[in-house]
């Protein structure tokens, strides 16, 4: 758990980050992509939890990657 948050702490740095970044932070956390709606990507937990945020050009804004850090508690 603490690479992760090492991970997100080097997020925060950067203006955009790659989205195989944020996906594999969800991964393991146990978020699973869904599915994909146009640029929005879906991601679901086990407890139904949802997390959607759009990905353009394979990055996503530090204003998404802050939402989802919300959401994920970290």
């Amino acid at each position: 758990m603490n690479t992760i948050k090492n991970r997100i702490k080097q997020l925060f740095n950067k203006k955009e980050s790659r989205f195989i970044e944020i996906k594999t932070i969800l991964n393991s956390v146990g978020y699973e992509l869904e599915r994909v709606r146009g640029s929005h990507h879906i991601f679901k937990h086990k407890n139904g939890d949802v997390i959607v945020f759009p990905v353009h050009g394979n990055l996503i804004k530090r204003c998404y990657i802050k939402e989802i850090i919300k959401k994920i508690n970290l």
